[in-house]
């Protein structure tokens, strides 16, 4: 009964991390609009991804690790997004980044 409990209490830290990466992502979307995805879809979310793995190897591996910072993003930051590009290509792939009324 403990390893569940356990398992339960992990799930719900995850939970909440993940909705504050859709807070961000919701946040971000304000900004961005749709198109910044959906006009190259898969394709163009693979550049975006490798730039955010690509920041994370300088922050971890070239930089000072009391200081993980690049300008105003840390690694957490950097993580978050990361985790959204991720779930915006499920989306993609799901037919589901647009809304309904702008699906093509």
């Amino acid at each position: 009964m403990s390893a569940n409990n356990d398992l339960e209490k992990w799930f719900e830290r995850y939970k909440a991390v993940v909705k504050e990466a859709g807070d961000i992502a919701y946040k971000k979307q304000c900004d961005y609009g749709w198109e910044n995805i959906g006009s190259l879809g898969v394709k163009g979310l693979i550049p975006r991804i490798v730039d955010k793995v690509a920041r994370l190897k300088n922050l971890i591996w070239e930089k000072n690790l009391n200081d993980m910072k690049v300008s105003e993003e840390s690694i957490e930051d950097t993580a978050t997004d990361l985790a959204n590009y991720a779930l915006f290509m499920v989306m993609v792939m799901r037919n589901t980044w647009y809304p309904e009324k702008l699906k093509k």
